[in-house]
């Protein structure tokens, strides 16, 4: 075992040498790590200035192009902000179109129902009604009543007689939207117990009245007076005896 030993000893040098000669010699694995090393550090030497211009170049480019976004930003919000401002002119003449509209509108319903009022008078003093009917409707006359009141009681008013009118046509014959249409379907000589001409041409005016009311809800206080009132009250009575 001894011998053993002395003779790993006496080898062990030897190896030893062998390994750091080929770790440390000329050739050795270490200068070469070594001059590996260095020639990398040196290329990356020689790129630093290449890289730092490239950083350079990129940084210029991101501000360019930030520069231009912000100009394309605030080119678009100045586009906009002149669209939204002729949208706003537009919006501004289109409503003063339609004011001048409504009020042309409005005259002309009221100049309807000036005339309207006429014929509704020349049709309520063809065949005046009895002595109470007169007494009641004179009472009625002394009560002041606003114009919210007066359009109420018009509205209560005009249901009764479309009411009446749905009762003698019939459902299945009845149309609400064309009134005056289904007087004059009632006023056919063939029915039993027809209405005039007169009593038709009424509720049609009456009819033709009531729309032009409800338009001019907003503008009542302007128009709405105590005579219009009573004369549409009256027609619709009239009407409404006729169809009973």
């Amino acid at each position: 075992m001894d011998i053993f030993l002395r003779l790993v000893d006496i080898m062990a040098w030897p190896f030893v040498a062998l390994l750091a000669l080929i770790i440390l010699g000329p050739g050795g694995v270490l200068l070469r790590f070594t001059e590996s090393l260095g020639s990398s550090i040196s290329n990356f030497t020689k790129s630093l200035p290449e890289l730092k211009s490239t950083a350079l170049t990129m940084k210029s480019d991101v501000d360019t192009l930030v520069s231009r976004s912000r100009d394309m930003s605030e080119g678009v919000s100045k586009e906009f902000q002149e669209i939204e401002a002729r949208i706003d002119r537009l919006s501004s003449r289109f409503l003063e179109a339609m004011t001048d509209v409504k009020a042309v509108v409005d005259e002309i319903d009221r100049g309807k129902i000036v005339e309207s009022q006429l014929q509704i008078k020349e049709a309520i003093s063809e065949n005046p009604s009895n002595e109470d009917s007169e007494v009641s409707l004179a009472k009625s006359a002394e009560i002041i009543l606003s114009p919210d009141q007066m359009i109420d009681k018009m509205r209560i008013s005009w249901t009764s007689l479309v009411e009446n009118l749905k009762r003698r046509l019939g459902n299945a014959d009845f149309d609400g939207r064309q009134i005056g249409t289904m007087a004059w379907k009632l006023a056919d000589g063939r029915r039993s117990k027809p209405l005039t001409n007169s009593d038709a041409d009424l509720i049609q005016n009456l009819h033709s009245q009531y729309k032009r009311f409800m338009r001019m809800q907003t503008s009542k206080d302007e128009w709405l007076t105590p005579d219009i009132f009573g004369s549409f009250q009256r027609g619709v009575e009239k009407a409404n005896r006729a169809l009973a």
